[in-house]
């Protein structure tokens, strides 16, 4: 199978699949998941997107474990994606003259952005809107429209980002990266909240894992501010750290950097994480990867959810 054509199934998928709905909170889904596309496998969250998330993880998702892989991690929203998917080499910008293909993206960059399933008939993939709105859904697809596949029509779009790279995806028995696989440690974190005047610190994280037994891929409570995180010594290298941003005992930002134990014979990798964070808009920020861009967070909300991995360099 071609790269488009991947990216293309596993947002059809994700339409047609109940556990999906659409959410401003969530919005990167929830669980982990392995899915089998041509032969290969596939890790993805199953859980709420909106319209931008939702294209931007389905190509994400089918660049892994290809040389390509990463290269979308700057796309947030409609507002960036056609700079960063340019940008990237793999597509073109073309006006709405051209027959879209499928995998490519019909984009409103202050709107909107569907997936086109088909030429013939012309047939596109979206996340609209949710059961409640952007905010306080419920996780999955409450009534069938919340994500879909249906025939195309005009938002109105400014243009489709067509896919130019190169490149079959044939079959392999490997499981897409998700944790390395050499047995490095995943770092071991948690975070702690305040209860009753007293801090209460949440169940350890290993890496996506928590110990504590939840499905949760995140150290955290939605909408309950985190006053304080810990790394378990040594799980982060021999020489890795992190350093917290707090505001009082608010923590409104965190930089973490890995140090891999023996790069000569694994090669390197670094702390890959996300924080969400309160305050009037609430939301997910974007990866980091150890300190390349000052840390996460948008540094003034208070955080309530970290997730954080190992990836390789």
């Amino acid at each position: 199978m071609r790269l488009n054509e991947i990216a293309a199934e596993i947002h059809r998928r994700m339409c047609e699949d109940d556990r999906f709905g659409y959410s401003w909170e969530e919005r990167y889904g929830a669980v982990w998941e392995t899915w089998e596309i041509g032969g290969r496998k596939y890790r993805i969250r199953v859980g709420d997107y909106d319209c931008s998330s939702s294209t931007i993880t389905a190509w994400s998702v089918a660049l892994q474990g290809t040389p390509w892989e990463g290269a979308l991690d700057g796309a947030v929203t409609t507002h960036n994606m056609r700079s960063v998917f340019v940008g990237s080499r793999l597509f073109e910008w073309l006006g709405m003259s051209f027959l879209a293909e499928p995998g490519d993206l019909y984009l409103s960059e202050a709107n909107h952005v569907a997936m086109c399933q088909t030429q013939y008939p012309d047939v596109l993939s979206e996340f609209s809107w949710g059961d409640n709105g952007a905010y306080g859904n419920q996780r999955g697809d409450q009534g069938g429209w919340e994500a879909s596949v249906h025939g195309y029509y005009d938002y109105p779009w400014d243009g489709i980002l067509h896919f130019i790279g190169e490149g079959d995806v044939g079959p392999s028995p490997e499981p897409a990266p998700d944790t390395p696989s050499d047995n490095l440690p995943m770092p071991r974190f948690r975070v702690a909240v305040m209860e009753g005047g007293s801090k209460r610190w949440l169940p350890w994280m290993r890496g996506l894992v928590d110990e504590g037994g939840s499905d949760d891929t995140f150290a955290g409570e939605p909408g309950v501010g985190i006053v304080d995180v810990e790394f378990e010594g040594g799980s982060l290298g021999p020489n890795g750290w992190f350093t917290k941003n707090m505001a009082g005992d608010k923590l409104i930002g965190l930089t973490v950097y890995y140090d891999t134990p023996h790069p000569d014979q694994t090669g390197y990798y670094q702390a890959m994480y996300r924080v969400h964070w309160l305050g009037a808009n609430p939301d997910w920020g974007k990866y980091e990867y150890d300190d390349d861009d000052g840390g996460a967070g948008n540094d003034r909300d208070q955080l309530d959810m970290i997730e954080l991995k190992i990836a390789r360099c």
